[in-house]
């Protein structure tokens, strides 16, 4: 099991009346993607009296799949003294998100239910190494070594490497999501120097558990918006062309990152390694300069709509690739500038996050 623990503060009171459920600790829920076959454990819990006391009454566990109608449910667990209990739910045999939720004894309106954590059954995990538009930059051997650390941590746990390499061989690639290989293979590593629109869409599925991007970026508008939102600035990255790192593909928005990881969805890291994912603020050029990369039919927009048109501290709301911190064990963005090379990425923080 791959699990991320996601922060809360615990405990919660469920009903004064009665007893509430505690967490053992603090980081309280466990969201996971694991794969079809494989188990999910909860955190430790126990009931407890509003005053403190720890109850001995039972609790049970409850499971079920994303628009199913019934819920599965453990037997009945009770700790005893001061003692916390988990359950592990084996085995998930369906691919599919199911949510676990538990409740203290008596079950009714007083003891609501406490979320223990999202759970994505899938038949293959993925970890990927994506690169988009490089323009000058676009190169393979010096940064190849660079990331091989993280590459080590990932084949010591199972996972078996596929990349398109210094020629940009597509086939390399492809063989890795066919059924045969999935059964072989269920632990993969995607290492993708030139990323198009269409393989980052065929990349970010459900079984995705983590992701270093190295692209250009910046912020801007969405295209097509309403006039009321043109001055909400939101950050985005360059896919490439085929075959050409160097060339410029499709913008891909924050929000069509959240579509393909929403709230639920975990990752062990998210590493957004080009310009502007976390804001334009800090770096005095981009400050300078908010319009600069824009689209110009989205320039020509506000130029119509505003006289002057607004510099930097005029904008309204700016919408940066930090809305995945609930997502992730790991998040790396940039405010400004980041740079060719992985000189000002934390290797070592993105190899830890890999448990």
């Amino acid at each position: 099991m791959i699990a991320i623990r996601e922060s809360h503060r615990w405990p919660i009171i469920f009903g004064m009346a009665s007893v509430f459920l505690m967490a053992s600790v603090a980081l309280a829920r466990v969201d996971a993607t694991i794969l079809a076959g494989g188990s999910y454990t909860t955190e430790p819990l126990r009931c407890q009296y509003p005053n403190g006391n720890p109850s001995h009454c039972a609790f049970e566990v409850f499971w079920k799949e994303s628009g199913a109608q019934t819920w599965n449910e453990s037997p009945e667990i009770t700790p005893t003294g001061d003692g916390y209990l988990s359950y592990t739910i084996t085995p998930f045999a369906t691919v599919g998100t199911y949510t676990v939720k538990a409740q203290c004894k008596p079950y009714g309106a007083n003891n609501p239910f406490y979320v223990c954590g999202t759970v994505t059954v899938v038949d293959v995990l993925r970890v990927m190494f994506l690169w988009g538009y490089q323009g000058d930059d676009a190169g393979f051997n010096t940064e190849r070594p660079k990331i091989q650390p993280i590459i080590d941590k990932l084949v010591g746990l199972g996972y078996t490497v596929y990349e398109d390499g210094a020629t940009y061989n597509q086939s390399n690639l492809d063989v890795a999501f066919t059924q045969n290989e999935i059964a072989a293979h269920p632990k993969q590593i995607i290492i993708h120097w030139n990323t198009t629109l269409a393989d980052w869409t065929k990349y970010m599925t459900a079984g995705v558990v983590g992701v270093l991007w190295a692209s250009h970026g910046y912020m801007e508008p969405y295209p097509g918006c309403p006039d009321n939102q043109l001055l909400d600035f939101e950050s985005r990255v360059w896919t490439a062309a085929a075959a050409h790192p160097e060339t410029t593909g499709s913008k891909v928005f924050v929000r069509d990152w959240k579509d393909k990881i929403p709230d639920g969805r975990h990752l062990l890291f998210l590493v957004m390694h080009a310009c502007g994912t976390g804001g334009i603020g800090g770096y005095q050029y981009y400050r300078d300069h908010p319009w600069e990369y824009t689209d110009a039919a989205t320039v020509a927009r506000v130029s119509a709509l505003y006289n002057p048109v607004p510099g930097y501290d005029g904008l309204n709301k700016f919408t940066v690739f930090n809305v995945f911190s609930g997502n992730c064990g790991y998040l790396k963005t940039y405010d400004g500038a980041s740079y060719f090379g992985f000189g000002d990425v934390d290797i070592d923080g993105v190899k830890n996050s890999i448990k």
